[in-house]
């Protein structure tokens, strides 16, 4: 029995499927079903399509869960390439087209030594694509497949958000690395969202001004709404208020 699709994982497909562009879902919100829809849509040996970023373990639960659902068509399901495989074979599986799990080992080495057909590789697809650092084998891959293909896509896929949140423009650079344009879009609050922050804002600055009234150890100039609003504001008040915890 096939599993229902949501609508959401379908605006999500329609919407990747259309131009590059990095997706990432929260974990649980199915982001191994939406890589499989893309993994079915390419699995076609008219066209070569890379997979990099995936383990093992993915890549044999993607291969069986599409060789049960094609009935078992050999040449539509997608196959791996390792360091066990020689040169030769490597090219010609590549030459044979369809979905393709690399690693990113072998592959650079291919893309170098002209074994993979980077003109001919319809697109490449990134799974764990948080990964892709400007250090990276991965992000190497992908400059290496833009120079040598100006149209083929590149699809990024995580369910690793508090990735992007980490280091200075790490969602900014991923997207670089991954060569889809950087487009930010703001998302205006509604007059009930506006409201709700409005009265956090004050409850804060209310208990704000309760501590500075209650406590004269503490230094005015590190207790402000701006400092609450960071991660390091119970570090500050625990450093401060350290000398005299006991009698707290």
């Amino acid at each position: 029995m096939a599993s229902v699709t949501l609508d959401f994982e379908n605006e999500n497909f329609l919407e990747l499927v259309s131009e590059d562009g990095l997706i990432i879902l929260a974990k649980g919100l199915g982001l191994d079903r939406l890589f499989m829809k893309f993994l079915k849509l390419h699995s076609d040996p008219r066209n070569l399509v890379l997979v990099i970023g995936s383990s093992t373990l993915y890549e044999d639960h993607f291969k069986n869960d599409i060789a049960a659902s094609l009935s078992n068509n050999i040449q539509q399901i997608p196959r791996s390439v390792t360091n066990e495989i020689p040169a030769k074979e490597r090219e010609e599986l590549y030459l044979k087209g369809g979905v393709l799990f690399v690693t990113s080992r072998i592959l650079v080495v291919d893309m170098l030594r002209k074994v993979c057909p980077v003109d001919k590789v319809a697109g490449i697809l990134v799974y764990n694509c948080h990964r892709v650092t400007d250090s990276s084998s991965e992000a190497f891959i992908l400059r290496l497949y833009r120079e040598g293909n100006k149209t083929g896509f590149i699809k990024g896929f995580s369910d690793c958000p508090e990735h992007f949140t980490t280091g200075f423009c790490q969602l900014e650079r991923i997207m670089r690395n991954l060569f889809p344009d950087v487009i930010e879009l703001r998302q205006q609050m509604t007059p009930s969202m506006t409201a709700i922050q409005h009265s956090v804002l004050e409850i804060m600055k209310a208990c704000v001004r309760e501590l500075k009234e209650t406590n004269s150890l503490l230094e005015s100039d590190e207790i402000t709404i701006d400092n609450c609003l960071g991660k390091g504001f119970e570090q500050i008040i625990k450093i401060q208020f350290d000398p005299v915890w006991n009698q707290l």
